[in-house]
């Protein structure tokens, strides 16, 4: 599955408060939980690791994964949120609580997503300092509890928001990272009408062409050429709607080596030839 095929089904929303004397048992859920905490720290166990989440931290934890609440020192309240990744299991709208461990079986889940673009998701997340979508968990937490009309499509909505942030933050593992690439890919971007291969580009920034090639589809979803392609692709339609030029010239512009190559690509993407389209 790919990320961009999720359409979140959101199952249950609450305040979860966490007390010091609270004790949990193991448990595994039949559907994904994701932990955000609001207030306070505390630890949580997945599988054979533990995590600490104070404010703002955020953790996803597939369905099937063994966790376990710990007990923290002092009072802390996170927002739980269980949820599909797709809605084919919508009609179970009623929340549904996790099996005690011992007794889980895997035929139980409602689903079992993997990710084939996104390999992060595929295991138990972590996300630190995602203080940046507190409101959005607000927003999530008011709309399923209000329950207005088609509050199922927004939840959905406010969820991929939340998720695809997650998935950018992992992305963009500091700023030093961010600035970087949106540096490489605005190089990318003004130099799109020669010609540019992997290792050109990472001859310009003292870099090895595998990993610039992997660093842009980490942050695209793209690698290098097929990102080059769309940039040349998106100038090349500005240009036939606005320009006077010949398709060759345009071609030429837009860094592609011959009007062959530029009608082959611009028709398998844009669905008629550069012509028809001018």
């Amino acid at each position: 599955m790919l990320f961009s095929e999720i359409h979140p089904f959101v199952r249950y929303v609450y305040f979860l408060h966490i007390y010091p004397t609270d004790v949990y048992a193991a448990k595994r859920p039949l559907d994904n939980r994701l932990f955000f905490m609001y207030s306070g720290t505390s630890e949580i166990s997945v599988e054979d690791k533990t995590y600490t989440l104070s404010d703002g931290d955020a953790l996803i934890i597939p369905s099937g994964f063994k966790y376990r609440l710990m007990s923290p020192n002092k009072k802390a309240t996170c927002i739980g949120v269980n949820f599909d990744y797709t809605k084919n299991n919508a009609s179970k709208s009623k929340p549904i609580g996790p099996i005690d461990a011992k007794s889980f079986i895997p035929s139980m889940q409602l689903e079992v997503v993997n990710f084939s673009d996104l390999y992060e998701f595929n295991s138990e997340v972590f996300i630190k300092n995602a203080n940046s979508v507190t409101q959005k968990f607000l927003d999530l937490e008011s709309e399923y509890s209000c329950r207005l009309l088609h509050s199922d499509l927004t939840t959905s909505c406010i969820l991929t928001e939340i998720l695809t942030a997650f998935l950018r933050m992992l992305r963009e593992k500091d700023k030093n990272d961010e600035t970087f690439i949106r540096i490489l890919l605005d190089y990318v971007k003004k130099n799109m009408s020669k010609p540019l291969s992997n290792a050109d580009v990472a001859a310009a920034f003292n870099m090895h062409p595998n990993y610039v090639s992997s660093l842009v589809k980490n942050y695209t979803g793209m690698p290098l050429h097929k990102y080059l392609l769309h940039l040349r692709i998106q100038r090349a339609l500005d240009l036939l709607g606005h320009d006077v030029a010949t398709v060759s010239e345009i071609a030429e512009r837009c860094g592609f080596v011959d009007i062959y190559h530029f009608s082959k690509a611009f028709k398998k993407i844009v669905g008629v030839c550069p012509s028809k389209y001018k």
